[in-house]
């Protein structure tokens, strides 16, 4: 069986994660992920709520639940010591903050599809990939 790192892009939309998790359960796989993947989602969840209307000490209640119940149903899917890891992994500064900003929307301004095709190719020279992504769209 292999493991996948799971990351917080891909257990936050609800839909996604429950699929995800359910694969994980029959066996397919085994989910992997750090206590700071888990913080991000807490967070997540309880914005979510707040949104949907539910007061922010319930809102944190439901992610805190949430997040207990992944992590008694997978008790061996927290790894620790990636901390060393962390990090730009060589990537220029200004390509780390893009992709961040990309990731997550809440710093920055967003960027348009077209926008990030445009970066890529004239700030990193990524001409290839862009005209692979060009043509699938």
């Amino acid at each position: 069986m292999f493991a996948a790192l799971l990351d917080t892009c891909v257990l936050w939309p609800s839909l996604q994660r429950d699929f995800l998790l359910s694969l994980a359960v029959e066996g397919l796989y085994r989910p992997v992920w750090s206590s700071a993947i888990l913080a991000e989602l807490e967070y997540e969840e309880a914005a979510k709520w707040v949104r949907r209307g539910a007061d922010k000490h319930e809102a944190a209640c439901r992610a805190s639940r949430l997040i207990s119940r992944m992590r008694m149903a997978f008790d061996d899917a927290e790894v620790s010591g990636w901390e060393a890891l962390d990090g730009t992994y060589g990537l220029p500064t200004q390509m780390t903050s893009m992709l961040w900003r990309l990731r997550s929307g809440r710093y920055g301004r967003q960027l348009s599809s077209s926008a990030v095709l445009e970066l890529l190719e004239s700030r990193y020279a990524m001409v290839q990939a862009v005209g692979l992504l060009r043509q699938a769209e």
